[in-house]
């Protein structure tokens, strides 16, 4: 006999899973209710159409999946390389579509060139940025902490002083932390149990990759 008690499943959970930050995802009021369009030039969204509230789920752990080859389902669509499953319980991380999911114990170094705009700030491709590494240009080194540091968003370059002028090329060399989009109807729901619903598994794709919601 198979048994199916939800508190095997919690406690497998507990054992072999991750802890990661979870964003709750919701509608920004720009959105027009009637058309669907969102306005672009939002400072909450940061003209995104959605918002995006950090839950406290630091006591819990969710199964991470790495996909390593190609899948095609006829409901879903396809699911690619570099894709990610997350199996959570639905009483602890309540996952659902549009979310955002950081995988908190895991880190990658980034390079690359940005472009000044003569703001105070240069968004940066990878993010959230944990650490930067280093910031230079053809004629100077920044000093990190002293000439610039990460933006309180963790996605961008901001000058403590006078920024860069615009048009200049910047080397930047970061560690950043995945972050990932859960992809609408990739949802599985489970029956309740015992009182307790069981586990639930979806399926993300990393933000940058291609946010379809945008």
């Amino acid at each position: 006999m198979v048994d199916f008690s939800p508190e095997l499943h919690r406690d497998f959970i507990t054992r072999r899973g991750e802890a990661i930050r979870w964003y709750l995802s919701k509608i920004c009021p720009c959105r027009d209710p009637v058309s669907g369009q969102h306005d672009r030039s939002c400072d909450p969204c940061d003209g995104a159409g959605f918002l995006y509230d950090e839950q406290d789920v630091s006591d819990y752990r969710a199964l991470v999946r790495q996909v390593d080859q190609r899948e095609e389902f006829a409901k879903f669509g396809q699911i690619y390389v570099g894709d990610i499953t997350l199996t959570t319980m639905p009483d602890e991380i309540a996952i659902g579509e549009g979310d955002l999911v950081d995988l908190t114990s895991r880190r990658f170094r980034h390079e690359e060139v940005v472009q000044a705009d003569g703001g105070s700030q240069t968004k940066l491709a990878w993010t959230p940025v944990e650490e930067l590494l280093a910031v230079s240009w053809l004629e100077a080194t920044y000093e990190i902490g002293v000439d610039v540091r990460l933006s309180t968003n963790s996605d961008a370059l901001y000058w403590t002083g006078t920024p860069p002028a615009a048009g200049t090329r910047i080397s930047v060399v970061y560690n950043w932390t995945p972050r990932y989009i859960v992809i609408p109807s990739m949802i599985t729901t489970r029956r309740v149990v015992e009182g307790t619903a069981m586990p639930q598994r979806v399926v993300a794709r990393l933000k940058n990759r291609e946010d379809f919601r945008e």
